[in-house]
């Protein structure tokens, strides 16, 4: 039998090609096999960096573990599931924080006019 051909069922048809990720024919750093490029990440920024247990989340936020629970019930954080478990990006929970500050209202002392 020759090679690449497909003879019935269940028999596959092999390629001889090397599998690239990324934009390797940019020249921009894509990952192949041989993996003398650097890595790029899949993933959006909001979801990179270290990965926070709900109660670590939780803990950070000195709340209850409910409260990070019904945030990724109600998409209001990013998560990801890694297999059953959730997972809050730490950069994720800063930009929650972030858009929850309130700045101050500063007011004059005195009588006014």
């Amino acid at each position: 039998m020759a090679r690449g051909t497909q003879t019935g069922t269940g028999t596959r048809r092999r390629t001889t090609h090397r599998k690239t990720l990324g934009n390797s024919g940019s020249g921009e750093g894509g990952v192949t096999r041989k993996g003398r490029q650097e890595p790029v990440s899949l993933l959006p920024e909001s979801a990179q960096g270290r990965l926070l247990t709900v109660e670590q989340a939780a803990e950070r936020l000195n709340t209850s573990v409910r409260f990070p629970r019904r945030l990724i019930e109600e998409r209001r954080i990013t998560f990801v599931h890694i297999g059953r478990n959730v997972r809050i990006p730490e950069a994720a929970l800063e930009a929650f924080i972030a858009a929850g500050v309130v700045q101050p209202i500063t007011t004059r002392r005195g009588r006014a006019a």
